[in-house]
């Protein structure tokens, strides 16, 4: 099952969205461990040196830390700052 939050992170107050997992769809959402940049990938493919790497040094992950895109914040707790949450299969 795959879902988007959207998160106002508390020390900003940057408004964002934040999802993970893939439901039926091949593609799975992959976070930057760093930098929180989203990825979309195709969960069949080899992975190969570097198709992981992100830009800012960091690797992209199925189980990144939530961070804001502005501050960089990580998230530990999303309950008090997720505004709605939307799933799908």
């Amino acid at each position: 099952m795959g879902q988007t939050l959207d998160i106002k992170c508390p020390r900003c107050d940057k408004k964002f969205e934040w999802s993970t997992g893939s439901g039926f769809l091949e593609v799975e959402i992959l976070h930057c461990d760093k930098c929180g940049k989203e990825k979309e990938w195709n969960k069949y493919d080899l992975v190969t040196d570097g198709d992981l790497d992100c830009p800012c040094g960091g690797t992209f992950t199925d189980d990144a830390p939530i961070r804001c895109p502005k501050c960089k914040t990580e998230i530990a707790d999303v309950s008090d700052c997720t505004q709605e949450v939307l799933m799908w299969d």
